[in-house]
């Protein structure tokens, strides 16, 4: 099974929502809200409010956070570590 790179390939997070997944993983970068902020193209109050669950991520700006944080979809929605996942080419 081939396993992703990034914060979220390293470890099994503690992390219950979205927001603290983002969070978990924006500090594991050393990465600033207002570095962030600017990688997504958005404002340091939108990733306040993601990163407390008040505020919806638009499309382009999560696609972009997914990019910044260097993880993946199914681990910042629905915090499922890459290692339990089944990678569909491993079988060819």
């Amino acid at each position: 099974m081939e396993m992703p790179n990034g914060p979220a390939a390293r470890r099994h997070s503690d992390a219950t929502t979205m927001g603290e997944r983002i969070k978990e993983l924006r500090l594991d970068a050393h990465m600033s809200m207002d570095e962030l902020a600017t990688r997504c193209g958005v404002t340091k109050a939108a990733v306040y409010m993601w990163e407390g669950g008040q505020e919806n991520i638009g499309l382009q700006a999560f696609l972009k956070l997914i990019a910044a944080l260097d993880t993946n979809f199914e681990y910042l929605v629905f915090g499922t570590p890459p290692a339990t996942r089944a990678n569909p080419r491993s079988s060819r």
